[in-house]
């Protein structure tokens, strides 16, 4: 027989599947409370992470998913937070560092204040920005259009200059 938290593993795994991000996350919650050790879960949580920072998800759930992985220290705990790799950790730097071209280090930044404040509207938007578009399936009617579209441009560009005469003066 299944646990609870082998069985909230399991629907985690369907809603992040169906892209029912929010969902999966509370399922992984809920499991953490209750088997915060297994290890299972634990590459479950580090797999969704890598995704979601590949484009998958929203700024907000890769935020929520950063803060089950990583929580932030409680209160009066002898855990020290590992050092970070910018003195200023703000919403403003992470904006310097995406306007002067600085991708990875301003979405650091931005990660770094989403883990402290979950909602911060400018790291979001900033990780939002960074984020790798979403490719749409292969074989789907957008892509399918686009390359369609894109193959006639050519076609139209290549009868142009079959139809030209060797002698033709028009540059």
């Amino acid at each position: 027989m299944k646990t609870p938290a082998q069985i909230r593993r399991e629907l985690a795994e369907g809603h992040w599947l169906l892209a029912e991000h929010r969902q999966a996350i509370s399922c992984l919650r809920l499991a953490l409370e209750a088997e915060p050790d297994d290890p299972i879960l634990h590459e479950l949580l580090e797999r969704f992470l890598t995704e979601a920072e590949q484009g998958v998800a929203s700024a907000r759930n890769l935020a929520a998913l950063t803060q089950l992985v990583h929580p932030p220290a409680r209160a009066g705990s002898s855990t020290t937070p590992p050092e970070p790799r910018f003195a200023i950790t703000t919403p403003t730097m992470a904006e310097l560092l995406e306007q002067q071209g600085h991708r990875e280090q301003a979405l650091e930044v931005a990660k770094s204040v989403l883990s402290k404040s979950p909602r911060d509207a400018r790291a979001l938007a900033v990780c939002e920005r960074l984020r790798p578009p979403a490719r749409p399936a292969s074989g789907s009617k957008s892509e399918s259009k686009a390359y369609k579209r894109q193959l006639h441009a050519l076609e139209v560009w290549l009868d142009y200059f079959q139809a030209r005469s060797p002698g033709d003066a028009r540059a």
